[in-house]
């Protein structure tokens, strides 16, 4: 972990640095003459220590078994934007040297990017233990090995029933960690005597699952309480929040999709005859429905022999299968976006077709926030009939649960990394 520390200091030191000879030594800025280096030395010294000490206040460091980089990418975006606020608040009190705007934004920028590299490749490079044992069964436990198996961080995953002799299997697997999905307290305590004694983590699955609500956890005398609140999309403040950026970001989005449809219809009438987009009706925010348009990437007339699409699908074009590949296909929903019926991020919007998902007992609380061109399970890959649809309908949900605007930030600049496979 001191590594990291380490690294991540010289990442945004060097950061300014770079910022510094971008500015005044790249030939294309006007030349107002070149200042010294040694203020900026500073500033990339202070700007090193403050990204770590922010870094740290936001837990980035804690050791994690199970996280995602979807999820560390978002703290990587708020530790960013937390200290770049102090930087920028600190070198405008001090008045000992005026640093040059542009020098320390490109400064800001290359930090960010340098940061985001170098964990996406220390994430991949992640260890993947070699053995989870996950105790009981159910539902839950289900649940749980298939995001385990989805992440692919675990080499081995043993599945235990209630045992007497959980000692002696610890010290025959040597286990990295341990889930506990058991029920009864006293045995959850014995297992943790035993794990304790044998250094090994263990974790527990709460017996009441509500992970569709954003929750609180309350103490009273000993006893844990679990408030439920209301979904952090659904809060005032962040319905403003996610409109603002809707059409902060909407309307550029909206003048490229504009700039490239002539070209789009052009690809798209060569290849196959028929109309430029396609319509659906869709279910939205509250049940209400709506149409969204997406460009064309079937043979027309269309020939609706599953809602989902089908792995190696003859009724995709070969124009459909690029423009779904590279999500190009959903351009013309940022429509839908400036029109109030979408946001950007968000869960994707359920045709009034696919009633398979109107028996979920959770439907209702998924349809709580605006559907979204892109989301978290996208960014999985989850899209039609890639994964279980109850996997991609869990994935939506945590979204909810967890929402804020850094998650937000996050999925939207990795959605373009996110293919479609078919």
């Amino acid at each position: 972990m001191k590594k990291i520390f380490i690294i991540d200091f010289l990442i945004v030191f060097f950061s300014f640095i770079t910022g510094y000879f971008f500015r005044f030594y790249i030939k294309i800025f006007p030349e107002k003459g070149i200042p010294p280096i040694s203020p900026y030395i500073k500033i990339a010294f202070f700007s090193g220590i403050t990204w770590i000490l922010v870094f740290s206040f936001i837990d980035f460091y804690k050791e994690k078994i199970f996280v995602s980089f979807v999820e560390e990418f978002s703290e990587i975006i708020k530790g960013c934007l937390i200290s770049i606020f102090i930087i920028m608040s600190g070198s405008f009190l001090y008045r000992g040297f005026s640093y040059s705007r542009l020098s320390i934004s490109f400064s800001f920028l290359f930090s960010f990017i340098f940061l985001w590299v170098y964990h996406y490749i220390l994430s991949k490079r992640k260890k993947i233990l070699k053995n989870i044992i996950i105790l009981g069964e159910g539902k839950n436990i289900e649940k749980l090995s298939k995001r385990l198996k989805l992440s692919g961080n675990f080499e081995n995953i043993i599945f235990l029933k209630e045992t007497e002799k959980f000692d002696e299997i610890i010290d025959k697997l040597k286990p990295d960690c341990i889930i506990s999905g058991l029920k009864e307290y006293e045995k959850n305590l014995k297992l943790y005597k035993i794990c304790d004694e044998k250094n090994v983590k263990l974790y527990l699955i709460p017996v009441l699952q509500l992970t569709f609500f954003s929750s609180k956890t309350e103490n009273f005398e000993g006893i844990p309480l679990f408030s439920i609140l209301k979904a952090p999309p659904e809060k005032t403040y962040s319905l403003l929040m996610k409109r603002c950026i809707d059409l902060i970001f909407g309307i550029p989005i909206f003048i490229i999709f504009c700039i490239l449809l002539p070209i789009l219809l052009v690809l798209i009438k060569l290849d196959s005859k028929g109309p430029l987009f396609f319509k659906q009706e869709r279910i939205g925010y509250k049940g209400r429905r709506f149409f969204i348009y997406k460009l064309r990437t079937m043979k027309y007339p269309y020939d609706f022999i599953s809602p989902f699409t089908l792995p190696d699908d003859k009724r995709i074009t070969k124009t459909g299968q690029f423009l779904r590949k590279y999500n190009i296909d959903e351009l013309p929903q940022i429509i839908n976006v400036l029109k109030g019926e979408m946001s950007l991020v968000g869960p994707r919007p359920i045709s009034v077709d696919d009633k398979y998902f109107f028996d979920f007992p959770e439907f209702e609380i998924r349809n709580s926030v605006k559907p979204g061109m892109t989301g978290l399970s996208q960014i999985y890959g989850l899209t039609g009939s890639h994964r279980e649809p109850e996997e991609r309908f869990q994935y939506d949900l945590y979204y909810i649960e967890n929402w804020s605007i850094f998650l937000d930030f996050s999925i939207l600049l990795l959605t373009p990394f996110s293919f479609r496979k078919k």
